[in-house]
């Protein structure tokens, strides 16, 4: 939070610095965004407004910075024309968003926290082709609060299939599930998986018979159990 406070008093410091162009106006040049880390929804989405206010269309281009990024956090924006992939971060210049005069061009910005409680930080300059020094700054915000209120995952949707299984089972409905563990009815535990690489498990080498598969969120804690059946092929 400290680290929130810090960039919100570095921009309202600043930000009237870069929102000047004569013929561009923002609503309003920044944006935090709050939430909850959830298994289930990991996408945070904001949007802020450019408006042409001269008497001219103007062609404008757009480019991102990740000023403050988590590992494993990504960002995606759309404009007019098309919502790009997280790896594109500035408008094609081939492509740029034309505004009549009067009109705004709406700045999406989708964070993807992937699990992470760190604050991200994101600017966005939009600019006209034909002069890049006109141009406005957009800055979003992202910050994490706890919010005990929230609703948990709903890991009774988890899915166990195929089952009985012969080589290999998956898990659907498994967003927050970070590892699993396969037991005998005797309590022994016959492996191990964890589920950073995928969502499908192997037990070619398991023999025939009824197993415990014991399901654990990314706080390690066992969030659900289930009986899988290991079949061999009948000739």
């Amino acid at each position: 939070m400290k680290r929130l406070l810090l960039f919100c008093t570095f921009i309202a410091i600043n930000y009237t610095l870069f929102s000047q162009s004569k013929n561009l106006k923002a609503d309003t040049n920044r944006i935090l965004t709050s939430f909850s880390v959830d298994p289930n929804n990991s996408n945070h989405e904001a949007k802020l407004k450019v408006k042409n206010i001269s008497t001219s269309t103007l062609n404008l281009l757009w480019i991102r910075e990740e000023l403050l990024v988590p590992t494993g956090g990504s960002s995606f924006i759309c404009d007019k024309n098309l919502c790009y992939a997280p790896f594109t971060g500035a408008c094609p210049l081939n492509d740029p968003n034309r505004l009549a005069p009067g009109e705004s061009l709406e700045v999406k910005l989708t964070y993807t926290d992937n699990g992470s409680e760190d604050p991200a930080h994101f600017v966005i300059w939009v600019f006209e082709k034909e002069d890049t020094s006109s141009k406005v700054k957009l800055d979003f915000l992202y910050n994490v609060v706890t919010n005990t209120t929230n609703p948990k995952a709903d890991y009774s949707k988890v899915k166990v299939y195929p089952n009985p299984a012969n080589t290999a089972f998956s898990l659907d409905n498994a967003a927050g599930i970070q590892k699993v563990e396969l037991y005998s009815l005797l309590g022994r535990k016959v492996s191990t998986h964890n589920l950073s690489g995928g969502r499908s498990i192997d037990i070619s080498n398991l023999s025939e018979g009824i197993y415990v598969v014991k399901l654990f969120n990314k706080s390690n804690q066992l969030v659900k159990t289930v009986r899988l059946q290991k079949r061999e092929n009948r000739a």
